[in-house]
């Protein structure tokens, strides 16, 4: 792993130009793009959570989308004024963006002292510019974290880095990723891969210790991807499916067994998770009487009847007819079960988990009474599975490597699936197709 360790470096500076290079690319479009806005479809309620928090201290989002329908010259939406807004959004991008929006506010406070003509609306460019780069950064720093616990998941059938940093890379750029973190950032998924990527490295790295501690902080981690996308709360099932297997460590055990009991790292699991939602739960409560709600309305999902041959295969935004590369992935995956050695043998453990994670998920998504998901560049449900997909290409790559035209394989497999997900986003945001 010396060889993986010393290309880490690398790749990590690799990724750092990447994202400077996307950020002149935003800085770009808010200078001279006279139409440019940041906030797009349901971003919006997302961003008022976030205006309404920091300059209002309520839940009251009547102003907000008031003052940003005036702005944009939509219909005014009869909101009633005084009391918790219902809404079926979010709070958790509201609380990660915080830190920039309030750098961002301190900005416009100097430059309004210094006589800039500079709106502090919440809702003027440079707010808007700052979640954007917030989304990215997150976004990047999650595929970053993806990337280590492809490497962790390669193990010894790879002496470098070079396998899991290109399936990293084909999972942002071959899929809806990429676009949710550059075109429309104010939506939730470019956070979801943040989350979803921290929360299956944590996984992948708790048998290196048994403390409730470390237990508390993946269900922390968890907690934080359902604030994110409440259907995400199902990768806890993840770390949870340590607990259910009958030798403690079995799948997580790969560097070291967990020597805390499993009430214990259940408990603390739990607890962590509860921490994490909690920011969500006091918002329902106060707008709906209840810590747990479906905001959409109980006819919102159709638990008898889910469409999952559309969500999967559909041309109207099916996630393997928009983004193929996903078939490879889960062809990785599966290899990854055919293992013989010990620390192999808990890798196919993992890979039972991620595959029936990926399922439900599959599932819920189906259930959905829009499972198209509205205005949507593709299946983007399931840009939370990322870090999913990166594993699944990292086996396959590893596995192709052993051949020897795997490398004349590999590379230009990748390219080609980068090359057309970006000629299909060009067609998207052109208008094009939908």
């Amino acid at each position: 792993m010396g060889g993986a360790t010393r290309d880490l470096r690398r790749w990590r500076r690799l990724l750092i130009w990447f994202g400077l290079a996307v950020a002149c690319f935003q800085l770009f479009r808010a200078v001279h793009g006279a139409e440019t806005r940041f906030i797009t479809n349901d971003g919006d309620w997302y961003y008022a959570y976030l205006v309404s928090l920091y300059f209002d201290h309520d839940l009251d989002l009547s102003n907000q989308m008031a003052a940003w329908q005036h702005l944009v010259g939509r219909p005014r939406l009869e909101i009633p004024a005084g009391k918790p807004t219902p809404t079926a959004f979010t709070v958790g991008p509201a609380v990660l963006w915080l830190p920039a929006f309030g750098l961002a506010d301190l900005g416009v406070l100097a430059a309004r002292h210094a006589g800039a003509p500079v709106q502090r609306t919440g809702y003027s460019m440079p707010y808007q510019l700052a979640v954007a780069l917030a989304t990215l950064c997150y976004g990047l720093f999650g595929v970053w974290l993806a990337l280590r616990a492809a490497l962790w998941w390669c193990g010894e059938e790879s002496e470098r880095a070079s396998q899991p940093a290109l399936a990293a890379a084909t999972a942002l750029c071959a899929s809806p990723g990429i676009y949710y973190l550059v075109f429309e950032p104010t939506m939730a998924h470019g956070l979801s891969i943040f989350t979803a990527s921290l929360l299956v490295w944590l996984w992948l790295n708790t048998g290196l210790s048994g403390r409730w501690g470390r237990w508390a902080v993946v269900g922390l981690a968890g907690g934080l991807c359902a604030l994110i996308r409440p259907q995400d709360g199902l990768l806890l099932l993840l770390p949870a499916s340590i607990l259910l297997w009958s030798r403690p460590g079995a799948i997580a055990g790969l560097r070291g067994c967990s020597a805390a009991p499993a009430g214990v790292r259940g408990s603390a699991l739990l607890a962590g998770a509860a921490v994490g939602f909690l920011p969500q739960m006091l918002v329902w409560w106060a707008t709906f009487g209840q810590p747990l709600a479906v905001p959409q309305g109980p006819e919102f999902l159709l638990w008898a009847r889910p469409a999952l041959w559309q969500v999967w295969f559909s041309p109207h935004h099916g996630l393997f007819t928009w983004t193929p590369v996903w078939l490879l992935g889960l062809a990785g995956l599966s290899a990854s079960w055919r293992t013989r050695d010990g620390w192999r043998r808990s890798r196919t453990c993992a890979t039972i988990a991620v595959l029936v994670v990926f399922l439900l998920e599959s599932y819920l998504n189906a259930a959905a009474r829009d499972w198209w998901a509205g205005d949507s560049y593709g299946a983007r449900r399931f840009v939370g599975m990322l870090p999913f997909l990166t594993l699944g290409l990292t086996t396959l790559a590893c596995r192709l490597q052993r051949r020897r035209w795997g490398r004349f394989v590999t590379c230009p497999t990748a390219g080609l699936a980068i090359a057309a997900n970006l000629v299909l986003m060009a067609a998207y945001v052109t208008g094009r197709i939908a």
